[in-house]
């Protein structure tokens, strides 16, 4: 999983067949694969995991995007716990969950 943080395409306005207008924003994905974005009036923040990113490794996912400021949650549930790194092991798949910066939860899955 690449996403860089400069390779998101400033939003760009497309007009429907019924006049109304869309701003939407491409952002380009490894392997070639493009996730469509645009912005919704009065957002409210998804209280559980909205996207799952598959990965090799979820250490080295969260070491890579650690180092490029993404900040993990840390949980310290009676079912749900991470480790300082926001690593949960042990409950199901190996996963880390972050938020975007609408607030949404997002997570980095091993899949391996």
């Amino acid at each position: 999983m690449r996403v860089s943080p400069n390779s998101c395409a400033e939003p760009e306005m497309i007009l429907a067949d019924n006049g109304s207008a869309w701003f939407l924003s491409v952002v380009p994905l490894s392997g070639g694969i493009k996730a469509l974005m645009y912005p919704k009036p009065n957002h409210q923040p998804a209280t559980f995991t909205v996207l799952n990113f598959p990965v090799d490794s979820v250490e080295k996912a969260v070491d890579e995007l650690s180092q490029r400021g993404v900040q993990f949650e840390i949980y310290n549930e009676p079912n749900l716990k991470t480790d300082a790194r926001g690593i949960s092991r042990g409950n199901g798949p190996t996963i880390a969950w972050f938020k975007d910066p609408a607030g949404n939860i997002l997570s980095v899955l091993e899949v391996a």
